[in-house]
């Protein structure tokens, strides 16, 4: 089972604020949640792999 996180979890762990995370959610530019309940949660691999790809891209643009 992959384990999975929340906003503020992201915060904690990767230094990601977390109103930038939700406002990117909310336009589609994010990795795509679970719901459970009334939280997202966040599938740890994806947001690595997203981190990852942020930073390639903004390598690409220098």
């Amino acid at each position: 089972m992959p384990k999975l996180i929340t906003f503020k979890e992201m915060e904690e762990i990767f230094g990601l604020k977390k109103n930038t995370m939700t406002k990117l959610y909310m336009r589609g530019e994010f990795i795509p949640a679970v719901k459970i309940g009334n939280r997202n949660y966040f599938k740890v691999e994806e947001l690595q792999a997203w981190i990852e790809k942020q930073k390639d891209n903004a390598k690409d643009t220098l």
